[in-house]
């Protein structure tokens, strides 16, 4: 919780570089990662700062699901960027 915050700031210049990446007429591939870095920002800021909510113990599950979801989906698409680079990575 002391430095969570520090992570979820690093969104806003994943967004910058991706307004960057579609002003250039970028692949969508190369741009989606940093938005759904946003979404994940979005909500897991709103969940642990905004409304205090404490959903890791015991783990409430409609806020665990999207929040692990969202993360994953982020952390894919950055992933696949390196495949399109070069299969093996």
């Amino acid at each position: 919780m002391r430095f969570g915050w520090i992570v979820y700031a690093l969104s806003l210049p994943a967004v910058a570089i991706n307004k960057i990446l579609i002003a250039s007429d970028m692949s969508w591939s190369l741009w989606a990662g940093g938005f759904l870095y946003l979404l994940w920002t979005a909500y897991g800021f709103t969940v642990e700062y905004l409304k205090k909510l404490e959903w890791r113990d015991p783990i409430r599950w409609p806020i665990f699901i999207p929040y692990v979801l969202l993360y994953l989906a982020t952390v894919m698409f950055y992933w696949f960027l390196l495949a399109l680079i070069y299969k093996p990575l």
